[in-house]
């Protein structure tokens, strides 16, 4: 008796990304001296960190005039870069190709603790019982939030398998994380699960609005604010802080 074939079997057709855009709901002021490297809101304060060496710092920020309530700087050659909150254990804050992450008190901003890790630190978020990390390319680092060990990496990409590079600053929600890709007028929404991109959100009005002054004056800097489906969204060397909500951009 003759075996009939195995029937071949196909994977359903990747889906495409959802195409978003920001619909602006309200405009604040931003300190055009801070060249934003990530944004945070830490026990209803909105929290800023800058980056550049000699102008790095980590503030609270009143959202409505911008002003500075508070901060802390890094003493020079460090490079601060995102932050993340860790409730009920403090701030995590990045360094550039310092290799060092600080833990913060989330009351004071004071220094509690210095990790040492391998590579470069851009993005940070906090997901549950981990911490996501970049580091300027298709990885997302996966980490302890409370050792700040690595466990694990996730590669983003597009749905068809293309390679997605650069992913800067980071912002975690709902089992999703958002990210801000470097050089671009976009954010993107990856999915924690597979690392695959579903929406890409197109940030050019923004852009546009601020006309950056240099090429690095780049869009950076994502919170999500807690009880709503609106975002902060602002940049390096920007004067404005925009609350936004997601709508689907027309095609």
């Amino acid at each position: 008796m003759t075996a009939k074939p195995a029937t071949p079997t196909t994977s359903p057709p990747a889906r495409d990304p959802e195409q978003l855009e920001p619909e602006i709901i309200r405009e604040y002021p931003h300190d055009r001296d801070a060249f934003t490297q990530g944004l945070e809101f830490v026990n209803g304060n909105l929290v800023e960190s800058t980056g550049l060496v000699g102008k790095s710092r980590v503030r609270v920020v009143e959202l409505s005039t911008g002003k500075v309530i508070r901060q802390v700087e890094l003493a020079p050659p460090l490079y601060g870069m995102g932050i993340t909150a860790v409730p009920g254990f403090g701030i995590w804050q990045l360094t550039w190709k310092d290799g060092v992450a600080i833990l913060r008190d989330p009351g004071h901003l004071g220094e509690i603790r210095r990790v040492r890790y391998p590579g470069q630190g851009w993005g940070i978020c906090h997901d549950g019982d981990r911490l996501v990390t970049s580091d300027g390319t298709d990885r997302l680092i996966l980490r302890d939030p409370r050792t700040f060990e690595s466990t694990g990496e996730l590669v983003a990409r597009m749905p068809g398998g293309g390679r997605v590079d650069n992913l800067n600053e980071l912002e975690c929600l709902n089992g999703s994380i958002w990210a801000n890709v470097w050089q671009s007028k976009q954010i993107l929404r990856i999915d924690l699960r597979d690392g695959v991109v579903t929406a890409v959100a197109d940030l050019r009005r923004l852009a546009t609005i601020e006309r950056p002054v240099s090429a690095d004056d780049v869009l950076n800097g994502i919170a999500a604010i807690p009880g709503t489906n609106e975002f902060l969204l602002s940049g390096k060397h920007f004067g404005t802080t925009f609350r936004i909500r997601w709508r689907a951009r027309p095609s």
